[in-house]
Order: structure tokens, then C-alpha cells, then sequence
């Protein structure tokens, strides 16, 4: 039962069904009419601590994320959770739709192939999302009954009391679910492509109608001939479901990038997101956009501030030694021009700031990923060797523009191997 001092904030609530960690309703919130979703965590009913470990753990990722395929944490009651309440309840966004599980349910239900590639597309851009945060967040239960197709035709990714940061996971955590969990987090080590391989297995439960455990296996891998499946979505699949995270998918803009092909990049010219993609006889050149409008904007009020504090405090040195900083910092973000070529089976990074010149370069069969990851307000762009080290292609890029260089850079590469 839900409190009486919550139950005066809601209308309309009705049981949705009891889960894991608690019991679930449906409800609507008096002050604005929104739908949400009471999930009722009653201390009274716990079975084991690892609920409330798993439910807490759920209130704890929700607050740092933000995505629109991710049902938004709207609150939790009560709000002091030191006061040894008798419940706890998370509060969230209601996702009008159905779970991949109840449409596999159902008998009318078929899914093309065409449907199969729409939700990989629609969800591997929420798993960039979550793997390039820092640290990246794992969901560790990607299934058909954690994504739910809205109404309107897109996806939402549901339930995030198993995910977890890759720093703390470790092999004294187990959770998952058997037949979408990739081996190694079997043992307790999920990693980002471990995602990859529950999200591969569930493209091949939707794309056969056939459960994972119910599929012929040899030597721990999925025997795919014979399923009558698309061959381009055989190949994406085999690549996400390799039992060795070492011959899977290493990010899902490589996921992305495969099913992408470089047919987008036949253009000899094109402008896009602030880049410029040239097509030449024998190398693709990339060239970065320069800096954000209001950035440069920003540095040149901050210039003209420090000015005005130089012309009233002549005498002092620090309005001097700011005005300086500021200035060169905001010279530094207007020249600096930066590019990437593909030249043969070689990828150069160029950096120019007027007359300094920075280069890198690597053999592509050196390159092991490509991948975005999230640093202060913007994202940077990385590069990861086979000696897995990782380079910065260049940092201060929105969302948009690192998805956008990510791709087209692993279509390159997959193109070029």
C-alpha cells in the first residue's frame, strides 16, 4: 500500500504487477496531470538485501542520467531516506507502450527484418549515451521485458537497478538475465560490450520468435545458419553475440557504423554538423568545426571585463596577467583548425594553432576502437591502439557532433580493413 501522505499527491493509481524489488503502479500526479509510475520498494516485504541494494542502486543511476529513450527519475519518497522510512518509492516518467516481451507474446506480432535494424538503431545511440559517460554506465539487463516500444513507434530502455559503473563492477556482483547475459558477466565482469551482446541477443530472439537458451550453440557461440536471417543482420549479430569481448563489437558507434555502410560518405563534399567531409581520389579528410559561436563570444566579453578592470586598477598586476590569459585563450580557440585523413591504410590526426603544427598517425590495423566519452560539459573523442592506449582526437564536441564523427570515422575504418 502506498502512504496516505503520497497517495494524496496521485490519482487514478492502479497495480501494474509486482517485480523483483517491490510493486509497481500506475498513477497520475494531481499538480500537473502527468503519468508516472510508483515503484514501492516495502521493507516489510523484503526477501533479501540485494533488492534493496538493487533498488537503491536504481535511484542512484536514474539521478545522473538524462536521455529521452530513458524514463526520467520525477522523485523519490521521502526524500530523507536516513529517517528509516518503511518503504521507499521512485517516482517515474510513465512510458506509454509495449515491452519487447509482451509483443513477442504476441501471436500477430512479426518482426522484418527492416524492425530489427529500427531498434538497434534506435538503441545503440542510448548505449553510446551510457557508455560514454564517465564512468561508463553498464545496464547488465538489456532483455525484451526492459525495452518497451512506445505508441508512437520509437524506444525507451527500462529498468536500471542492475546497471552499474564500470569502476565498481566487480565478480562479487551477479545479475542478469541467463540467455542475454554475455559470458564473461556471467562471471561477474560486465564491461560496455557486454551490453552489446545482450542487446545482440535480443535483436536475435526478435528476428527468430526463438528464446537465446532455446538456440543451437557451438562452442559457446550462436549457429546462425540456418534461421533464415537477413545476411547483413546475420553479420551485425554474430559480431555482438562472440562469446570473447575481444572479437565482439568494441562500442556502439562501431555497432552503428556497420549498419550505416559508407554509402553515406560517396559525397565528394558535404557539410554536416559543423564538419566538413571531403571525398578525394584516395583519402577521406574530415575537417573539424571550429569553435562554438557563443564560446568565442564568451572569451571576447570575458576580454573586454578584464579591460575594463585594467583601465580601473592600472597599478595592479593581476588585471594584467587575467587580461592575458583570456586573450590568448580565446586567440587559442579562434585559430586552432584541426582534421582527420584517411590516406591508404593509414589515419592522421592533424592540430594547427597558426604557425604550430601537432601530427599523429596510425597504421589503421593498429586501431582497435574509436569511441566518445563524456569530459566537464563537452565529450571527447578517442582513439584506443592495439598497446591499448587511448589518444584524444580532439575534445569540446556536443552529443551530436561526437555520434556524428564516431561513425563516420569506424565507417571509414570498416571500410578500409
Amino acid at each position: 500500500m502506498l502512504n496516505p501522505e503520497l497517495e494524496e499527491q496521485f490519482e487514478e493509481i492502479s497495480f501494474l504487477g509486482r517485480g523483483g524489488q517491490g510493486f509497481s503502479y500506475r498513477a497520475t500526479r494531481k499538480s500537473d496531470q502527468l503519468p508516472v509510475v510508483l515503484k514501492v520498494l516495502d521493507f516489510l516485504e523484503l526477501n533479501s538485501w540485494k533488492s534493496y541494494d538493487l533498488f537503491m542502486r536504481e535511484i542512484r543511476t536514474l539521478r545522473t542520467l538524462n536521455h529521452p529513450a530513458i524514463p526520467k527519475l520525477l522523485g523519490v519518497y521521502p526524500e530523507n531516506l536516513d529517517a528509516e522510512p518503511q518503504s521507499v518509492v521512485l517516482i517515474q516518467e510513465y512510458v506509454p507502450g509495449d515491452s519487447l516481451k509482451d509483443l513477442l507474446e504476441s501471436e500477430e506480432e512479426e518482426w522484418s527484418t527492416e524492425d530489427v535494424l529500427e531498434l538497434l538503431e534506435s538503441l545503440l545511440p542510448v548505449l553510446s549515451y551510457l557508455h560514454s559517460l564517465n564512468p561508463p554506465v553498464v545496464h547488465r539487463d538489456i532483455k525484451p521485458s526492459n525495452i518497451i516500444r512506445r505508441y508512437s513507434g520509437s524506444y525507451s530502455l527500462i529498468d536500471f537497478g542492475a546497471a552499474s559503473s564500470t569502476q565498481k563492477t566487480n565478480a562479487s556482483t551477479f545479475v542478469g538475465t541467463n540467455g542475454y547475459m554475455a559470458p564473461e558477466q556471467m562471471m561477474g565482469r560486465a564491461e560496455p560490450c557486454s551490453d552489446l551482446y545482450s542487446l545482440g541477443a535480443t535483436a536475435l530472439h526478435l528476428a527468430t520468435g526463438i528464446h537465446p537458451n532455446d538456440l543451437a550453440r557451438e562452442d559457446f557461440s550462436f549457429r546462425l545458419d540456418g534461421l533464415g536471417l537477413d545476411p547483413q543482420l546475420a553479420r551485425v549479430i554474430k559480431r555482438l553475440v562472440e562469446p570473447l569481448p575481444e572479437n565482439r563489437f568494441r562500442s556502439a558507434e562501431q555497432v552503428l557504423a556497420s549498419l550505416r555502410p559508407s554509402s553515406e560518405l560517396v559525397l565528394a563534399n558535404v557539410k554536416e554538423n559543423g564538419f566538413h567531409l571531403i571525398r578525394e581520389e584516395d583519402a577521406t579528410r574530415i575537417k573539424f568545426p571550429g569553435p562554438p559561436l557563443l564560446q568565442s563570444g564568451l572569451f571576447a566579453v570575458a576580454a573586454i571585463f578584464m579591460t575594463f578592470l585594467v583601465a580601473l586598477t592600472p597599478v595592479a598586476p593581476y588585471p594584467y596577467i587575467m587580461l592575458t590569459f583570456f586573450v590568448g585563450a580565446g586567440l587559442y580557440h579562434l585559430i586552432r583548425r584541426r582534421e582527420v585523413v584517411f590516406e591508404n591504410d593509414e589515419l592522421r590526426y592533424t592540430k594547427r594553432i597558426g604557425p604550430y603544427v601537432q601530427k599523429k598517425s596510425w597504421k589503421i590495423d593498429q586501431i582497435v576502437d574509436i569511441r566518445s566519452q563524456k569530459r566537464g560539459a563537452f565529450l571527447d573523442v578517442l582513439l584506443q591502439d592495439k598497446d591499448a592506449q587511448r589518444h584524444s582526437l580532439g575534445w569540446g564536441f556536443s552529443n551530436d557532433q561526437a555520434q556524428w564523427l564516431v561513425r563516420k570515422l569506424l565507417s571509414e575504418l570498416e571500410e578500409r580493413r
